[in-house]
C-alpha cells in the first residue's frame, strides 16, 4: 500500500529525520525510515514598469522593454503574454516565456527582458486597452497585470495596389 508523506523543510535547509512504520508483523514490528530533505530560498520577482502606454499614428507600432528580476533563491520560471479583446492582435511579448536562474553570489539579482510589441495597425483614432500578463512559479502569487494603454490617432493608410500601370507615348519629340 502507497502512503502519501509530506516532507517540506523551512528553507533554506538540509533536514535529516526518520519516519517510523509500526505493523502487527512479527518479523518486522517496527521499521524506521531514513527522510532526507532539502530546500532552498523560493525565487523573488520583480517586475518593471507596472504599465505602458503609447501614442501613435495609424499604420505605425513601437515596441517597449519588460523587466524582470529573480533575487531569490531558486529558479524563476517566467511566462508572458498580451491579454486584449478583439480579434485584432495589436499587442505582443515574446519570448513567451523564460527561466531566470537566482543570482550567482556576489551578484544580487539576475533578470529577463521581454519586448512588448503595440502596433497601431489600421485602427483609426481610438484608444485601446489590454495588459501584459506576467505568470511564475512562486506558489500563492498572483499573475502582475500590467495595463497597456494605446492612443492611436487616425492618418490615411494609403497603398497602392493591383497590376502597375505603365503609361507610354508613340509620339518623337
Amino acid at each position: 500500500q502507497d502512503v502519501p508523506v509530506t516532507f517540506p523543510p523551512p528553507p533554506p535547509s538540509v533536514t535529516d529525520s526518520s519516519l517510523t512504520v509500526s505493523s502487527d508483523g512479527a518479523n518486522t514490528p517496527v521499521l524506521p525510515i531514513r527522510v532526507l530533505g532539502t530546500s532552498s530560498p523560493p525565487p523573488e520577482m520583480i517586475v518593471s514598469p507596472l504599465s505602458f502606454s503609447a501614442n501613435l499614428l495609424t499604420g505605425s507600432s513601437t515596441t517597449r522593454t519588460l523587466h524582470v528580476v529573480n533575487r531569490g533563491g531558486s529558479d524563476l520560471m517566467v511566462g508572458a503574454s498580451a491579454e486584449f479583446t478583439g480579434l485584432i492582435p495589436w499587442l505582443s511579448v515574446a519570448p513567451g516565456g523564460a527561466i531566470i536562474h537566482p543570482p550567482i553570489p556576489p551578484a544580487t539579482e539576475s533578470s529577463q527582458d521581454f519586448t512588448v510589441t503595440i502596433d497601431a495597425g489600421d485602427f483609426g483614432t481610438t484608444t485601446l486597452n489590454a495588459y501584459v500578463v506576467v505568470a511564475s512559479n512562486i506558489p500563492g502569487v498572483a499573475h502582475v497585470r500590467a495595463p497597456v494603454t494605446l492612443s492611436v490617432v487616425g492618418a490615411p493608410n494609403i497603398a497602392i495596389s493591383d497590376d502597375p500601370v505603365v503609361i507610354e507615348s508613340q509620339e518623337s519629340y
